[in-house]
């Protein structure tokens, strides 16, 4: 019977079925063609040797994974901290959800770059990088242009509230508060952008308030938002670009 203490460390007997008990030294690849080989009680303990080693490719693969995952998520933090902290107006001009997407971005990149075992994957994927980074100047991206046009929509949707409670209320008028409205998709962009006033007026005292203005008031000129509107009970939108709140005699956008 073969000695399955000795093959189990590469020592495995050389005339098993002549019966003469000879040991020599054998490497791994003669262990694994004995294994192949039939030897009764052997195959089973010589499996181990390769059992180990796809063990350790396996958590040799995940350790790869992990410290790829943990240096891309360090250096993509760092990134998006030094670029916000040298720009106070990237947040505020992208939004949170552009930042996020551009963060992801560059985890994914790092996270390839570090996991590629190979200068040749890591240099396809520079080399695609630098492909997509030219291409996107030809990429239209106005974000202060959105955020302009999020604003003027969302002073139309505040006053046609207003409109509605005033032919709901006959007598008194336009209301002295702005009605509540369901929050639109951009309007928590609109919030953190621009500052809304409104104020009502009576063409005769003690009649019913017959006039009104809203206003929005850019917080971040610095940021490229120079604009203010103003919206009046004609529905007319006003501008102008002074640092001031817009008014009825503003230019109006036709």
């Amino acid at each position: 019977m073969p000695d399955i203490e000795n093959c189990r460390v590469g020592i495995c007997p050389v005339t098993a079925f002549a019966g003469i008990w000879t040991t020599s030294w054998r490497t791994n690849d003669s262990l694994d063609w004995r294994c192949r080989t039939g030897v009764p009680n052997v195959s089973r303990s010589c499996r181990l040797p390769r059992v180990a080693r796809t063990v350790k490719a396996h958590l040799s693969t995940l350790k790869a994974l992990c410290w790829a995952a943990l240096w891309s998520a360090v250096l993509t933090t760092f990134i998006v901290f030094a670029i916000q902290s040298n720009n106070r107006c990237f947040l505020i001009v992208n939004g949170a959800s552009w930042i996020w997407m551009l963060a992801i971005a560059i985890w994914l990149w790092f996270f390839f770059f570090l996991f590629f075992n190979s200068n040749r994957s890591r240099l396809i994927l520079i080399g695609s990088s630098a492909l997509i980074c030219l291409a996107m100047p030809n990429v239209d991206r106005s974000p202060v242009a959105v955020g302009e046009a999020s604003v003027v929509g969302r002073l139309r949707e505040l006053a046609h509230a207003v409109k509605v409670y005033q032919a709901d209320h006959p007598l008194e008028g336009f209301p002295s508060n702005l009605p509540m409205v369901p929050p639109s998709k951009d309007a928590a962009k609109v919030v953190t952008r621009y500052e809304i006033q409104f104020t009502t007026s009576r063409s005769k005292p003690g009649g019913p308030v017959d006039g009104f203005v809203l206003q929005a008031t850019p917080l971040w000129r610095e940021c490229g938002y120079v604009r203010s509107f103003a919206v009046t009970d004609d529905n007319q939108i006003h501008f102008t670009i002074e640092p001031r709140p817009a008014t009825a005699t503003d230019e109006g956008i036709h």
